[in-house]
């Protein structure tokens, strides 16, 4: 028994090894799982509630979130802390459904800008994620006041926010020079990624 006993426990040990469809240059686990950590918690709930208060059309998330293909490499730093939490929170939105009982599925009908949704359509990625950027910078910032911190609070948020921004800006320094990866490719632009770079113009405003 013995001895049948080891091979099955090693082969159900292989079975429980999780398996990635990614290359291993471009699979690089984030420094934070953003589900645990209370800053990158407070931005998906920021975007999420501006998505639905301001009612973002589909048009616009479709954009930024596109329904097929590579969604993360078209507007988003998968790896960053602050990055996953902004593209979750796109997604959820997209995926909403209509309100029991009413044909509405936002709270608000924001206009959008005709220079927005072509910023937004351009083929340069710097171009693009400036445009979403700017849609989620006033998020964090109409958070951060619904919040209603003291000035002790506030600092101590706004620690924690530039600190997973600083995080995800050296790890997306690091991704561009990855040979071979879609970041080294599309990603040379200068700057960084505009989730980190959003939440740092809304804290330091």
């Amino acid at each position: 028994m013995r001895m049948i006993f080891v091979p099955v426990a090693a082969f159900v040990g292989l079975l429980a090894v999780p398996h990635s469809s990614m290359t291993p240059q471009e699979s690089k686990p984030a420094a934070v799982r953003w589900q645990d950590d209370p800053a990158c918690r407070m931005v998906f709930f920021a975007v999420l509630e501006g998505l639905y208060t301001d009612g973002v059309p589909n048009e616009v998330v479709d954009l930024i979130t596109p329904r097929e293909g590579d969604a993360v490499r078209h507007s988003f730093v998968i790896e960053c802390p602050l990055c996953h939490p902004v593209l979750e929170a796109f997604r959820l939105y997209q995926s909403r459904r209509p309100f029991a009982q009413d044909k509405g599925d936002t709270f608000g009908k924001v206009e959008i800008k005709p220079a927005l949704l072509a910023a937004l359509k351009n083929e340069s990625v710097f171009t693009r994620i400036q445009a979403m950027g700017s849609l989620v910078q006033p998020w964090i910032e109409r958070r951060l006041a619904l919040m209603r911190l003291d000035a002790k609070e506030m600092a101590e948020w706004k620690a924690k926010l530039l600190a997973r921004a600083k995080e995800g800006g050296e790890l997306f320094n690091r991704l561009k020079r990855e040979k071979g990866t879609s970041y080294e490719k599309d990603w040379q632009f200068y700057g960084g990624c505009q989730a980190c770079e959003a939440v740092e113009r809304a804290v330091n405003k």
